[in-house]
């Protein structure tokens, strides 16, 4: 699966969050802001499971993405929804910095 539908997924299945993000035209850069931080999160998952464990290729992927995606999935199911809010409004900014006036 790509790692852009696990993200968007992820979004769908915190409703106030994705409705938040497709009502304010930031659904898109949200999802690749995500899908990015996934991808970098799977990435240092197997570099790190290589180094620790022995097993193929594909487990060793497989288990890095099951990690990455629990990850996510936290961040996303932070304990309060203004909290996952204020994750990805601290994203969007770092995204769309505000110019200096």
């Amino acid at each position: 699966m790509k790692y852009k539908t696990i993200c968007l997924e992820l979004l769908e299945q915190h409703p106030e969050l994705y409705d938040r993000l497709r009502r304010s035209r930031t659904l898109l850069p949200a999802l690749n802001h995500l899908t990015s931080q996934l991808k970098t999160r799977h990435q240092a998952w197997i570099q790190e499971l290589r180094e620790t464990r022995s097993g193929s290729d594909c487990q060793i992927a497989s288990e890095a993405m099951e990690l990455a995606v629990n990850e996510l999935e936290n961040r996303l199911s932070a304990d309060s929804a203004p909290e996952a809010l204020d994750f990805l409004d601290a994203a969007m900014a770092w995204l769309h910095p505000t110019p200096p006036a």
